[in-house]
């Protein structure tokens, strides 16, 4: 199985793990609790084969106070709030989240924004002091006010640009090292059997987990 998806095995992969992966239950716990569910497939509305996978995630965000004075947003997931906690005032957030093809590395990519209920987006320092991000996966880097990049990489890590499809603002993971990281397991899974559906399933679970390392995408579910 290649580290590349062509745009038709990314379409078919999607459906696929859509398919897989509903919102219901699975007979099967740890599957649930290892691969993010409740996505869709969304059609271009003119051009055939432009479609892509998303999904809206309500978070709460909660103001605290930092020791110097400043204020950091912590992102809360419902299902583990404490009564305490619940007693708070606290803000609804909307996270969008979308998984595009992207045809110069010929593999998924991970786009999101994260609004307030006002509508208006988190700005990056925001975003980065939110629990969406596991922090312990994210070095320390140059912060702009539009791109986050390791030192010395070639390209940002995470950055703000539109959305291929939707053409709208918005955040995103650059998929230049994906088809290395992707590419160390899903040269297994040809051996492990299956139908090509299947395989292309595993293809996007094993995507999923990479991108997990980064983000916690259990976040509000």
């Amino acid at each position: 199985m290649s580290a590349s998806l062509s745009r038709f095995q990314f379409e078919t992969a999607c459906k696929a793990y859509i398919a897989a992966h509903t919102t219901q239950p699975s007979d099967d716990a740890s599957t649930t609790a290892v691969y993010p569910v409740g996505w869709t497939w969304n059609k271009h509305a003119c051009v055939p084969g432009l479609g892509f996978m998303s999904r809206s995630v309500a978070l709460s965000v909660k103001a605290v106070e930092a020791a110097e004075g400043d204020h950091e947003l912590e992102l809360l997931s419902d299902s583990t709030e404490d009564e305490a906690a619940a007693s708070e005032s606290r803000e609804v957030l909307t996270c969008i989240q979308s998984v595009v093809y992207s045809p110069t590395f010929q593999v998924p990519a991970f786009y999101f924004t994260i609004h307030r209920s006002n509508g208006v987006p988190l700005n990056l320092s925001e975003i980065m002091a939110s629990s969406l991000l596991r922090r312990h996966a994210v070095p320390l880097s140059n912060t702009t006010t539009f791109a986050l990049s390791e030192h010395g990489a070639s390209f940002p890590l995470l950055s703000q640009g539109d959305h291929p499809v939707l053409g709208t603002p918005a955040w995103y993971f650059h998929p230049c090292h994906t088809p290395e990281a992707v590419g160390e397991v899903v040269s297994e899974l040809q051996y492990k059997g299956g139908t090509k559906e299947q395989i292309l399933v595993r293809w996007m679970e094993v995507w999923f987990m990479v991108i997990g390392q980064i983000v916690d995408l259990h976040r509000g579910l």
